[in-house]
């Protein structure tokens, strides 16, 4: 989702992490672990741990003004929402799938292969970016 490949590397550039996120093309099934996904989501932390992170550990907690983000996971497998990085508007309009542990997010511009987890009102997204030595974790709570 170009929404989310924006606001990935808008943080990136914020922790001055340079370098772009891992895409590929993900896979386009989806199995019965994606249940848990389908719900209203808002970010409650972003926390980027690696070498190439300013002191090797940063989290950024909204409210901070530098980053908010709200998405809602359909069932036709269909997402959208918002995200607010520095005051500017993202919206978020896209598909998803998932294989096993895999979240695949994708709109007519590209994909992004996440690592995911679901564990009650918790739904925990993680990465590693392609070309540095950061792996990032996006915890978001159910609304």
């Amino acid at each position: 989702m170009r929404a989310v490949l924006i606001f990935v590397v808008a943080v990136s550039i914020a922790l001055v992490v340079p370098g772009l996120v891992g895409c590929d093309g993900g896979s386009s099934s989806s199995d019965d672990s994606s249940s848990g996904i389908v719900a209203a989501w808002t970010l409650v932390s972003w926390r980027a741990v690696g070498n190439d992170v300013p002191g090797g550990d940063i989290t950024l907690t909204p409210p901070s003004g530098m980053v908010s983000a709200n998405i809602e996971f359909k069932s036709d497998n269909t997402a959208a929402g918002r995200l607010t990085f520095q005051g500017e508007v993202t919206p978020v309009d896209g598909t998803w799938s998932v294989s096993g542990n895999t979240l695949t997010l994708s709109d007519s511009e590209g994909s992004m292969a996440l690592t995911f987890s679901v564990s009650g009102s918790t739904l925990t997204l993680s990465f590693a970016e392609e070309d540095e030595d950061v792996t990032s974790t996006l915890t978001f709570s159910k609304v």
